[in-house]
């Protein structure tokens, strides 16, 4: 359960942790109403505005607008963002722009997303080169093109995030993962920039083995979880970690 679902159980229902009998809460709108309403946003998104109002209580309106907001940016309707400026609690403001920017593809709302804007900005790039690019696309195909893509979503040309994020599509995209793709990447700046998105990338399996408990620390043979072809640096890596956290 989310934090913010957990907090409108509370609100509505009196749950807390450990709690078995959630008793409801007299001076808040029931769990029926919140409900009912929720319902009849989910069925008339262009209607939110309105039918929230009914819920006096500001968090729970919020969470009604925030999911009628939501609705629109996924139907790609109406103007959503303007429902998220009605929301009075600012943490539920910020949530319903990021939601609304993701659902909508659309970055630039990013900026109104408050303590979430760095996340959303990074999370609709992420989603947008795992729609337009190809699975099978390897490093060197195609930078100019994706620096032009970057550049419209909004990033500064400076900036090796979204380099990050592709080169790390791309190179999991991959069976196995070889680094030596990078190699095909003419730009030494964005050549390196691929060759460490793949190392960041072997860290997370690894960490994924350790977790499974999938690596036999008795054997040379690697799990297929880790999918990836050992250049020295990987296979260097990969000792170092079985001496931290690998096979303690």
């Amino acid at each position: 359960m989310s934090l913010r679902w957990t907090h409108l159980c509370g609100l509505l229902w009196g749950c807390s942790q450990g709690a078995d009998h959630p008793q409801e809460r007299e001076d808040n709108a029931s769990g029926a109403q919140f409900t009912k309403v929720l319902d009849q946003v989910t069925d008339r998104p262009h209607e939110t505005a309105a039918l929230c109002s009914v819920l006096t209580d500001p968090e729970l309106h919020g969470e009604c607008v925030s999911i009628g907001a939501e609705r629109l940016a996924i139907q790609q309707e109406g103007e959503p963002a303007t429902l998220c400026e009605l929301i009075e609690i600012q943490l539920w403001q910020d949530e319903c722009f990021f939601i609304v920017a993701e659902k909508g593809a659309d970055p630039s709302l990013c900026a109104s997303a408050g303590r979430f804007e760095t996340d959303c900005f990074m999370h609709t790039w992420t989603r947008k080169i795992h729609r337009e690019i190809p699975q099978k696309t390897r490093p060197g195909q195609a930078e100019p093109e994706w620096a032009q893509m970057a550049n419209d979503h909004g990033f500064d040309p400076d900036d090796d995030r979204p380099w990050v994020a592709l080169y790390r599509k791309l190179l999991g995209d991959m069976t196995p993962m070889d680094r030596a793709a990078c190699d095909d990447v003419t730009l030494e700046r964005l050549q390196n920039i691929c060759r460490k998105a793949g190392l960041g990338l072997f860290h997370d399996r690894l960490n994924y083995v350790r977790d499974k408990a999938l690596l036999d620390c008795q054997s040379d043979t690697l799990p297929k979880a880790l999918n990836t072809l050992l250049d020295m640096e990987l296979r260097a890596t990969l000792e170092q970690r079985k001496q931290e956290d690998l096979c303690p």
